[in-house]
């Protein structure tokens, strides 16, 4: 009896002990997927997404597609505020460990919120309004790229 009682009681506790962890891990660990595109940016554009919000970290992935051969554009996460300064042509402020001045393939970036603002906006620029500018080569230099953007 004590044997029976033993077995039942182990695989009690391993089930529970399973369950528990595959509800932990699968609900605690894995970033939420905030939105995914695939969007072309023509020489001298850039890309807004705003209102991204509700959560305390944030990280983007972006897979080039098919953009011109050797160009650099600039990708910046920075909230509403200096968000509107970008678009206005003013002096911005950007998450550093969020942005990617000169990206040019494919890759990512991942950090923790950077500011008091609960709203963020997501920025693509081939333009001359960040630090990198599309070449003066006569051409129409696009970025074709699909990003995924993920809140934790």
């Amino acid at each position: 009896m004590t044997i029976t009682f033993s077995r039942t009681f182990m695989k009690m506790h391993y089930c529970i002990f399973t369950c528990a962890f595959f509800l932990i891990g699968c609900t605690s660990f894995a970033p939420t997927e905030i939105t995914s595109s695939e969007i072309v940016v023509l020489e001298d554009e850039h890309y807004v997404l705003s209102g991204i919000s509700g959560y305390e970290t944030y990280s983007w992935e972006i897979e080039d597609i098919n953009s011109a051969s050797g160009l650099s554009w600039d990708v910046y996460f920075t909230d509403e505020e200096n968000c509107e300064k970008f678009l206005n042509g003013g002096n911005f402020l950007h998450s550093s460990s969020l942005s990617w001045e000169g990206f040019s393939s494919s890759g990512s970036k991942s950090a923790g919120s950077w500011s008091s603002s609960d709203n963020y906006c997501f920025i693509v620029d081939n333009s001359d309004k960040g630090a990198t500018s599309p070449p003066s080569n006569g051409e129409e230099d696009k970025v074709h790229i699909h990003f995924r953007i993920y809140g934790e």
